[in-house]
């Protein structure tokens, strides 16, 4: 007599964390700067697209290529909120920024399924800044930090891993990645009360400056800041606003400048071009003290593993100097203390008179 088959118990699936997702690295299929292959993402302000997982609603399984039994059951599936599945093994293809890293393709993710599940849902606050590159301190961001989305029409979304607000766009939405998020304008103003005054610069900043492309400037934060007064975080908005300039190259550099004000130091010059003979032609330092002829040069990490990106960094090291600049370079972990030091004597010099500047050739 056969033995009757056992069925194997069904196992409860845990929620997801998308943790897997964000380390992930997408698939890049197109677009990728054939000038710079080996510079990182975060440098490439070029749209490229890639393969991310599929994410889709049980009642309407049928762009997986799946049943919606299969949609239930399947051991490829996640289950982010309750009728909407994300697909490990089918993908999509979605246009995206250069700069997209592993992270932003978690954020887009976890938005695509609450914009699932609620159709009407715009990422907004955080989520919008992480989405359209606008830095973020770090407690702002990750894998923990919660999905904001605006609800213009009907109630605030209610759900797992979301924070939802209820309000109105002040300006039209955006799509990146194939999801929906606020305006740049509007996600500044949003981030107003969730930000110190001075990561509110820095972000600002990468707004106005060649970081991603000078999306906004700064008389349209202006006219946005006037057509919709009585916001929350205004007057530190309007602070940090007073504060920004245009022509930061990186988050980091607005961090060196604001670090140098914090410490007595005048304010450097940013975007400020140099005049080199030796090439007939202007150069621009990251930050420039032109009364003590100190250009300051700061170096991501693609200044160090890039070979090309190295010796143009010596290339334009030597062209200041030709031009009788002094040149000071920073890394992410090294050189802050010692330019403090270095600024310190340069300007006590300037005031007794004894700063000898190199020589022009």
């Amino acid at each position: 007599m056969a033995m009757p088959k056992q069925r194997r118990p069904r196992t409860r699936r845990s929620a997801p964390t998308f943790a897997d997702h964000a380390a992930r690295v997408p698939i890049v299929t197109a677009g990728t700067d054939p000038h710079d292959p080996d510079l990182p993402s975060y440098t490439r302000n070029t749209t490229e697209k890639s393969e991310v997982p599929l994410v889709f609603g049980v009642d309407d399984p049928s762009g997986a290529g799946l049943t919606r039994a299969q949609a239930l059951a399947g051991d490829s599936m996640r289950a982010p909120h309750y009728g909407v599945r994300l697909s490990s093994r089918t993908t999509e293809t979605v246009e995206h920024p250069g700069w997209a890293e592993p992270q932003w393709f978690a954020v887009r993710s976890r938005l695509a399924a609450l914009q699932t599940l609620r159709p009407d849902a715009i990422g907004s606050h955080t989520s919008a800044a992480e989405l359209l590159g606008i830095p973020l301190p770090s407690h702002l961001r990750g894998r923990h930090a919660p999905i904001h989305v605006l609800s213009p029409v009907t109630n605030a979304v209610q759900a797992r891993g979301a924070h939802g607000h209820r309000g109105s766009l002040t300006e039209p939405s955006v799509t990146t990645g194939g999801v929906e998020v606020t305006g740049h304008l509007q996600t500044v103003m949003q981030l107003a009360p969730l930000l110190a005054e001075r990561d509110l610069v820095v972000a600002i900043d990468a707004l106005i400056g060649p970081w991603r492309g000078s999306p906004v400037a700064l008389e349209q934060i202006d006219r946005h800041m006037r057509e919709n007064p009585g916001r929350r975080g205004a007057r530190k908005l309007r602070n940090a606003r007073a504060r920004a300039r245009p022509g930061a190259g990186s988050p980091r550099e607005s961090e060196i400048r604001l670090d140098l004000v914090d410490w007595g130091f005048p304010e450097p010059a940013v975007g400020r071009a140099v005049w080199i003979a030796e090439l007939r032609r202007h150069l621009t330092p990251d930050l420039l003290y032109e009364d003590i002829r100190t250009a300051i040069e700061y170096e991501g990490e693609q200044h160090r593993t890039n070979r090309w990106q190295v010796e143009a960094d010596i290339e334009r090291a030597n062209a200041f100097r030709s031009a009788g600049y002094f040149v000071e370079r920073l890394t992410k972990r090294t050189g802050l203390v010692e330019l403090i030091g270095v600024l310190t004597e340069r300007f006590a010099a300037l005031r007794a008179g004894t700063l000898r500047f190199p020589s022009a050739h």
